[in-house]
């Protein structure tokens, strides 16, 4: 039988952008004991939100609210809007491809970096969208005027910035965001994925009044709920009356919004993860001197010295069941990425990588 399907879907590749660890471990055949490459929080969540979680275990018979005042009451004291301003979903993956889809269709044109988060090009794609891509600089930071460069064709809708940016770790100033959106038109998109900005010093994070900003954050990074999914995008009231007419308006769990709640009503437990995270990043780099980038994240890049080497060197950590990851792009494909967690966890991968690289 011929089966007839999307355009727009067949032309994306027939590959999962992200292999799982629990994949990786079958392949392998051992599980992968340490989870160091999904930039999963290790430090554990809020007890907080432990505590609701059990308290409100046996409300998974219900559907969450699909307007979420309160947390969104909440969030908009994190932003500085009104919940108005607000929408939640079932992680940032989601939020970014309804945001392509009210934006972008076939003829239109998305302007990223060649790093950028896999999910947001095949959205891209999904929606009928050219994507342009822009490589990093010869430092390994996003390069700002190659973006407004590209952003300057009638075709172009929207520019993705993440900010901290994955997989190089760097924050882009907060100077050249602001040049970045005062050099665009009035009909085109600012997206900052924001997902690590717990990471970096808020100070840093550039403050861009304007009506064309679409911004998102994630509960996954250094909240450490991303088994909950739940991600929030902050934007226009106009855009978001787009997102609402096809948005799955029952899609974040009813658990996940409780423990979104919980999870802002906790800030100490934030300072404790990120102080933690800032002191054992200094510790590998003592490690491992010369090797290590710095990052305004919550992992870190170790330099193997060539791309060969780091794809032998991740290989053989796989088979020791350690599961780290490895940026594509250059001049990062010669790092490994690895998520940072409890001193006695990057001890072992440390004790790991000294094996591998020793050929013991």
């Amino acid at each position: 039988m011929e089966y007839r399907f999307s355009p727009q879907i067949e032309s994306i590749p027939a590959t999962t952008p992200f292999i799982g660890p629990e994949t990786l471990g079958r392949r392998v055949g051992r599980p992968m004991h340490l989870r160091l490459g999904a930039n999963e929080s290790l430090f554990g969540p809020s007890p907080r939100v432990l505590e609701v979680i059990r308290d409100h275990a046996a409300e998974v018979a219900l559907y969450g609210d699909p307007e979420a005042p309160e947390l969104r009451d909440a969030l908009g004291g994190v932003f500085g809007c009104t919940r108005d301003e607000i929408r939640l979903g079932s992680g940032i993956d989601e939020l970014l491809s309804l945001v392509l889809r009210a934006v972008a269709g076939p003829g239109d044109a998305v302007v990223t970096t060649l790093g950028s988060y896999p999910t947001f090009d095949y959205g891209v794609r999904a929606c009928g969208a050219t994507l342009v891509q822009c490589p990093y600089r010869a430092d390994g930071f996003v390069d700002i005027d190659a973006l407004i460069a590209a952003s300057d064709d009638d075709r172009v809708r929207l520019v993705y910035l993440a900010n901290p940016d994955n997989p190089s770790g760097t924050l882009t100033p907060a100077a050249d965001v602001l040049r970045l959106e005062a050099a665009l038109r009035p009909d085109q998109w600012l997206l900052l994925d924001e997902a690590y900005a717990d990471f970096a010093d808020p100070d840093e994070l550039p403050k861009v009044p304007t009506r064309r900003l679409i911004r998102t954050r994630t509960f996954s990074k250094a909240h450490a709920m991303a088994g909950m999914r739940l991600g929030v995008v902050q934007a226009p009231v106009e855009l978001l009356a787009q997102l609402d007419k096809f948005r799955m308006h029952f899609g974040v769990n009813r658990l996940a919004l409780l423990a979104g709640l919980a999870a802002l009503e906790d800030r100490a437990h934030v300072a404790s993860v990120v102080a933690q995270t800032r002191l054992l990043q200094a510790q590998i780099s003592q490690k491992l001197p010369g090797r290590v980038r710095r990052t305004w994240t919550n992992f870190s890049l170790i330099d193997c010295g060539s791309k060969e080497r780091a794809e032998a060197t991740l290989a053989a950590l796989l088979q020791e069941g350690v599961f780290v990851r490895k940026p594509a792009q250059p001049p990062l494909d010669g790092y490994l990425r690895v998520s940072i967690g409890p001193e006695s966890v990057m001890e072992e991968f440390l004790g790991a990588l000294r094996r591998v690289e020793s050929g013991a």
